[in-house]
């Protein structure tokens, strides 16, 4: 098959550097591209530094937020200088694989040829001539030759 496909994964930030992507199409090979790359987010970092920080009862800042972003990953994106990966907007990332190793090819399928019985392809002929799709000549000349076959 020729042509192009898409899926759509939904991934935390966090694995943003952890991705394998698998792809098959028919009899072809298997191929699979693995994504490593992951940027820093510096100003998801500098915003959460500034708005998301607490103090302590004796005015000593805690950059809650911070950790919060690392716990859950939201301080990184997927690298989109890494081959494959494209920036759609600030939220999503494609991911493109190339498949063209697999070139489109035409399969056939082979179906085995039944004999029919010399009985079974008369009442077929008689079936054709009773509709008017053959005339009575037609008829006795196809009906010759198959009586005539081994």
């Amino acid at each position: 098959m020729q042509g192009t496909g898409s899926a759509v994964i939904v991934a935390k930030r966090a694995r943003a550097n952890k991705f394998i992507i698998s792809v098959q199409d028919g009899n072809c090979p298997m191929k699979t591209d693995t994504f490593i790359g992951r940027s820093f987010r510096t100003g998801a970092f500098l915003a959460s530094l500034i708005l998301a920080t607490g103090a302590t009862s004796t005015g000593i800042p805690i950059p809650w937020g911070i950790g919060i972003d690392f716990l859950t990953g939201s301080v990184w994106k997927p690298n989109d200088r890494e081959v494959g990966v494209t920036k759609t907007d600030y939220r999503n990332f494609n991911y493109e694989i190339d498949y063209s190793s697999c070139p489109a090819t035409i399969s056939t399928i082979k179906l085995p040829i039944i004999q029919k019985s010399k009985a079974d392809r008369l009442i077929e002929l008689k079936s054709l001539l009773d509709k008017g799709i053959l005339t009575i000549d037609e008829f006795n000349s196809e009906k010759k030759k198959i009586l005539a076959e081994n």
